[in-house]
C-alpha cells in the first residue's frame, strides 16, 4: 500500500523575485523614481567607498561625471563644488574611527600628524590663508569668497584625503597595492566616461556642436578626463596589471573621444606629457635626459598653443577655427598682464580679476594659473604657488633617484612616482589654459600622490 504525501508548498522566498520586480515597477512609476534611485546610488556608493577608500578617491577626481544623468533628472544639474569633496569625508571618518576607538590597523600609526607636516598639504594651507586675505581688500568679495571657500573644501580636503589614504599600507606592498587600485579605478571611472560621450555622440541627448560634451563636462573637461584616463592607463600596462589586447581598445576609446572633443588646451598638455612618460623610462632614463625631457616638453606646449591658436594646424579637425574663444582668451591674458605691474606684494585681492576688466563681481579669470595668483594675490601668492612647483619638481627628481629595496620594490615605486608625477605635469601644463584655482585639484592630488610615492 502507497502512501501518498501532501504535495509541499512552495517557498515563500520563490515569491521575492516577483515581489521585487513589482516593486522596481511601482518605484519607476512614482513621481520619487530619481529621488529613491539617488538614495540607492549614495548607499551602493557608501558601502563601495566604506570597502576601499581609494575608489572614493578615484570617483572624485575622475568618476563623478557619470552621476549627471541622475542629477540632470532631479534638477540638480548645477552641483554645488563642495559637494563632490566631502565624500572623502566617508572614508576618512572610517579611519579616524578605526585610528581611535577600534583596533588600530586601518591605518598607519600618527597619519593624522604626518599629513598635516606633508609639504603639499601646507603650500595648500598657506595659500587658503592668504586666499582669504585677499577678500578682506577685494572689489570682487563675493567671487572672492566663494574662490577661497571651494578651494578650502575642493583642494584641501582632497590633499589631505589623498595623503592619509595612499598611505595606509602596513609596507610598501600594501602602499603599492592601494596605488594600483588608485590607477584602476581611474581607468574603470574615464572608460565609463568615453562610453558615455560616444553614447552622445549619435543620439545627442546632451546638445552639442561640432565638438563633442556630455553632461556637464565640457569640450575642455571631457579632454582633460581623458588625457588623465591614458596616462593611467600607460601606467598599469606597464606595471602588466592589464592586458595588451586591453590596453589597446580602452587607448583607442579614450583618444577617440578627445578627438571628437576637439579641445586644444588639453592636446598642447597630453602629446608633451606622453612624450615625457615614454622618455622616464627606466631603460632611456638620466638626469640631462630629464631635464632636456621637462625643457622640451614645455617648449612643445608654447609652439603648440601657438600654432593652434591662429590656426596652422590640423585645419580639418575638431582642433580647428574657434576664432571666438581664440579673440577672448587673448583678452583675458592681456588683461592679466596688463595689471601686472599694479599687483604689488599682496595683489589687487582675490576674485578681482573681473572688476580690473570692468566686468564687476563676476566669476571670470585670466585662464592662465600663475597670471590669476599673480594678478589677484600679487608677488606673495606667485611666489607661493611657484615654491610649490619648485618643491614637487624636487622631490619627483629625488624620488626617482632611490635606489632603496629589492628590485621589484625600487620598480614598483618608480613606476608610482614615474606616473605621479606625469600626471601632475599634465595637469599643471591644463592650468595654463582654463580653469581658476578651485578648478584644477588634479595639480594639488598628484602632487600629493607623489610626495606619498
Amino acid at each position: 500500500m502507497t502512501v501518498r504525501t501532501a504535495p509541499s508548498l512552495p517557498s515563500w522566498r520563490a515569491a521575492l523575485p516577483l515581489i521585487a520586480l513589482v516593486d522596481l515597477v511601482l518605484i519607476a512609476t512614482s513621481g520619487f523614481a530619481p529621488w529613491i534611485l539617488l538614495g540607492l546610488v549614495a548607499a551602493t556608493g557608501a558601502a563601495l567607498f566604506w570597502s576601499s577608500p581609494q575608489r572614493a578617491l578615484a570617483f572624485v577626481i575622475a568618476g563623478l561625471p557619470l552621476l549627471d544623468p541622475l542629477l540632470w533628472e532631479l534638477g540638480l544639474e548645477d552641483l554645488p563644488l563642495p559637494i563632490p569633496p566631502l565624500l572623502l569625508i566617508v572614508p576618512l571618518a572610517v579611519l579616524a574611527w578605526s585610528e581611535t576607538w577600534l583596533e588600530p590597523g586601518s591605518a598607519r600609526p600618527g597619519w593624522c600628524w604626518r599629513a598635516l607636516r606633508d609639504p603639499v598639504v601646507l603650500f595648500a594651507l598657506l595659500l587658503t590663508g592668504l586666499l582669504y586675505f585677499g577678500v578682506r581688500f577685494s572689489s570682487a568679495p563675493r567671487y572672492g569668497g566663494e574662490k577661497a571657500f571651494y578651494f578650502l573644501i575642493g583642494v584641501v580636503l582632497l590633499v589631505v584625503a589623498a595623503r592619509v589614504l595612499l598611505d595606509r599600507g602596513a609596507d610598501l606592498a600594501g602602499r603599492f597595492r592601494i596605488g594600483s587600485s588608485l590607477l584602476r579605478w581611474i581607468v574603470i571611472w574615464e572608460t565609463a566616461i568615453a562610453l558615455f560621450a560616444i553614447w552622445n555622440w549619435f543620439t545627442r541627448y546632451y546638445d552639442f556642436d561640432d565638438r563633442l560634451r556630455v553632461g556637464s563636462l565640457n569640450t575642455i573637461w571631457l579632454a582633460r578626463h581623458m588625457g588623465m584616463g591614458l596616462i593611467a592607463l600607460c601606467a598599469l600596462g606597464a606595471a602588466g596589471r592589464i592586458s595588451r589586447f586591453w590596453t589597446l581598445a580602452i587607448a583607442a576609446l579614450l583618444a577617440t573621444v578627445f578627438y571628437l572633443s576637439g579641445s586644444r588646451g588639453p592636446l598642447a598638455a597630453l602629446v608633451p606629457s606622453l612624450a615625457l612618460w615614454w622618455i622616464l623610462d627606466p631603460r632611456r632614463r638620466g638626469h640631462f635626459r630629464l631635464f632636456l625631457a621637462v625643457g622640451a616638453s614645455l617648449a612643445v606646449i608654447a609652439v603648440l598653443l601657438y600654432l593652434i591658436t591662429f590656426g596652422t594646424v590640423l585645419e580639418d579637425s575638431p582642433f580647428a577655427g574657434h576664432d571666438a574663444s581664440n579673440l577672448a582668451r587673448l583678452v583675458l591674458l592681456k588683461g592679466a598682464v596688463d595689471h601686472l605691474g599694479s599687483a604689488g606684494w599682496w595683489g589687487h585681492g582675490t576674485g578681482s580679476f573681473g572688476p580690473l576688466l570692468g566686468l564687476g563681481d563676476t566669476r571670470i579669470y585670466p585662464h592662465n594659473i600663475f597670471l590669476e595668483v599673480w594678478v589677484e594675490n600679487g608677488l606673495i601668492g606667485v611666489s607661493l604657488f611657484a615654491a610649490f612647483v619648485i618643491a614637487v619638481v624636487r622631490r619627483w627628481r629625488a624620488g626617482m633617484s632611490r635606489g632603496v629595496g629589492s628590485d621589484e620594490e625600487r620598480s614598483q615605486r618608480d613606476l608610482f612616482i614615474r606616473v605621479a608625477g606625469v600626471q601632475w605635469f599634465f595637469a599643471l601644463a591644463c592650468a595654463q589654459f582654463s580653469g581658476d584655482l578651485p578648478q584644477n585639484p588634479w595639480v594639488w592630488f598628484w602632487a600629493a600622490a607623489l610626495f606619498v610615492w
